[in-house]
């Protein structure tokens, strides 16, 4: 099994990105290779993605620095895109993603994957660099 970390820095502070990143309702705003759409049903968040209609979360712990993002065909789905926010100084982060390529995954569309977070990162850091 294959995995790449992605990673950006951004020119803003931990908590900044933290946050923003942390906010379901962000996630359509940066995201944008993989959310087409975010909507609640029956008091759950389901996003519609390249993969279809999936049910969506995401966890945190602010301390670490941890984001997991669940995008799952049940409401509890166990499986999840690992991410991290650490700072590097009071003024800028590095945001990582950690993808692991599944036993489901095409080497072509593990690598279509990749470059759709490299993307979406790259929203990330325009956003901030254009409004916080």
């Amino acid at each position: 099994m294959k995995n790449s970390n992605l990673t950006i820095t951004v020119p803003a502070p931990k908590s900044a990105v933290f946050n923003y990143l942390s906010d379901i309702e962000n996630f359509p705003e940066w995201a944008t290779e993989f959310c087409q759409e975010l909507k609640q049903e029956n008091g759950h968040y389901k996003i519609m993605s390249p993969m279809g209609e999936l049910y969506f979360r995401i966890s945190t712990n602010e301390a670490s620095g941890e984001i997991k993002y669940f995008a799952t065909s049940t409401i509890n789905g166990a499986e999840y895109l690992s991410s991290k926010v650490t700072a590097i100084n009071a003024n800028s982060c590095q945001y990582m993603v950690d993808f692991y390529q599944t036993e489901s995954l095409t080497d072509a569309v593990f690598k279509k994957q990749c470059d759709s977070i490299k993307l979406e990162l790259q929203n990330i850091k325009n956003n901030f660099k254009l409004h916080h």
